[in-house]
């Protein structure tokens, strides 16, 4: 019997579906410490990879910031 734990998205990144940066679990509850997956459980695993990369939701997002004025292409 497969246990489904709430908030994480394991089918779908097994799918391609979503990456880890998409699941609520990832790098929080879920960790290769504590997997609550199996894209984490192994270090083949996709989440794993991504844990062991050092990749965050912040790397993707991160914070909005303007280019500096003499960086900006004139038109």
């Amino acid at each position: 019997m497969t246990q489904r734990v709430h908030g994480v998205a394991a089918g779908n990144i097994l799918t391609g579906a979503k990456t880890p940066l998409d699941c609520a679990a990832y790098g929080t509850a879920c960790t290769p410490r504590t997997p609550l997956g199996a894209p984490m459980v192994s270090a083949e695993g996709t989440c794993a990879a991504y844990h062991n990369a050092r990749r965050r939701r912040e790397d993707v997002a991160g914070p909005r910031t303007r280019w500096p004025r003499s960086a900006r292409r004139r038109r």
